[in-house]
């Protein structure tokens, strides 16, 4: 099986991001963008129509801000906090996501083994995680966290873009219960330098501060 390695070193690209309302299971959605910058930072911000701000992640080496200004708080804490895996916006997840790279942030420990295989895909396993691969072009079509089986991810609709392989439609689904979040990417700008001032954050100070773990049950309670 050819396995297709892409290397992304900075990317900028618009995103329009939709879920289904947790109350009716009507579809929901607001636009987005994405900065990038390797090995793993990442500012996510999403806008309604009008431009407001829905939310903004941003997440550097060690630290994680998520800013939800409707709500009037910020979430904060350690990027290694595992509670972040509970939250919709996990940003290892959406690293994961954005890149199709299982091993987006470092090298993966202890390498990776081929696994099953069927006529049309085959699996490669990591550390705690398994990925499936098209058979014919090599592209990820799926990823699933094989320790405790939470978090997955699905890849559709893979085009060529500015020389690159990149998918029109990405799935995540970080939580065992959660709704999936669809991620659909726009127009690409790959290469183009970004400052480092992009991935800081001051947020108002009429913020409250919540950890990830205090985010969760606030998470369940409110609807963007």
């Amino acid at each position: 099986v050819l396995v297709v390695v892409r290397v992304v070193c900075a990317v900028r690209a618009g995103l329009e991001l939709a879920w289904p309302d947790p109350d009716t299971g009507e579809p929901r959605s607001c636009g987005g963008s994405l900065s990038y910058a390797r090995p793993d930072r990442l500012r996510v911000r999403g806008t309604t129509k009008a431009f407001f701000t829905v939310f903004d992640l941003v997440a550097t080496r060690d630290l994680v801000w998520l800013d939800v200004p409707r709500e009037k708080f910020v979430v904060f804490g350690r990027r290694d906090d595992p509670a972040w895996d509970e939250l919709p916006l996990s940003p290892d997840a959406l690293l994961i996501a954005l890149l199709a790279d299982p091993c987006a942030r470092e090298p993966c420990d202890g390498g990776v083994a081929l696994g099953a295989e069927t006529e049309a895909s085959r699996s490669i396993s990591g550390g705690g995680w398994e990925l499936t691969v098209d058979r014919r072009t090599g592209l990820p079509t799926g990823y699933a966290r094989t320790e405790d089986g939470v978090l997955r991810i699905s890849w559709k609709d893979w085009g060529v873009r500015e020389e690159m392989a990149w998918p029109s439609r990405i799935g995540i689904r970080a939580a065992e219960k959660g709704e999936e979040l669809e991620v659909r990417l726009g127009r690409l700008e790959p290469g183009r330098p970004i400052r480092d001032e992009t991935f800081t954050m001051d947020p108002e100070e009429d913020r409250e501060v919540l950890s990830p773990s205090d985010a969760r049950d606030r998470w369940q309670r409110l609807r963007l």
